[in-house]
């Protein structure tokens, strides 16, 4: 019979950076040390989660790790956002005075290289295939365990390469919104996550 304590050993997982290291010099400056080390961390892991509270600059660190992550894919990047929070990006974008433009755009079709933005309404316009990577801003919207939205959204961009999730801190009682996000970022599935 085995052990209790090579049981648990048994189930420990490690986690495999499939991402890219950057100096935090090649950030934009006007992100905080605090943010410049989130990013560095996020590109390092290549599918990484950001619960920081509102305020804490959730959408540079978005714009930052699109941009990276834009430059080491050559491929277009899309940020899917309430549609409300789509102009605020934007505008931030070119608040912080970055080099990039972030479009906002409604299928497929308006995509060539660069960044994008829509709304989650819009998710099912587009060809995950064809993305550097994909940023889920208001990541909570997985939250829901059967939800179409959550389905959509790992049907149709599991399989792209980067994936950055961006939410307030989630309820720590709530194991579904964090094994939700887990999912979608390829570490483990829900169901799984709730049997072990």
């Amino acid at each position: 019979m085995i052990e209790y304590k090579e049981f648990i050993e048994n189930k420990k997982r490690t986690i495999v950076n499939t991402g890219f290291e950057i100096e935090k010099s090649e950030f934009n400056k006007n992100l905080f040390e605090y943010q410049k080390d989130i990013v560095q961390i996020a590109l390092k892991k290549g599918n990484y989660a950001v619960f920081a509270d509102c305020g804490l600059g959730k959408t540079l660190i978005e714009i930052e790790w699109a941009k990276q992550v834009n430059k080491y894919t050559n491929k277009p990047i899309l940020i899917f956002a309430p549609l409300e929070v789509c102009s605020q990006t934007i505008d931030e974008c070119k608040k912080f005075n970055y080099d990039i433009e972030i479009k906002y755009v409604r299928e497929n079709t308006e995509i060539e290289n660069g960044i994008y933005i829509s709304n989650y309404d819009r998710a099912d316009k587009f060809n995950g295939d064809i993305l550097g990577g994909v940023i889920l801003d208001e990541s909570s919207i997985l939250k829901n365990y059967t939800g179409a939205t959550k389905r959509l959204l790992l049907e149709k961009y599991s399989n792209v390469e980067f994936k950055l999730c961006a939410t307030a801190t989630p309820s720590p009682n709530d194991n579904m919104e964090i094994l939700n996000q887990a999912e979608f970022l390829g570490i483990i599935k829900s169901t799984e996550a709730l049997s072990e």
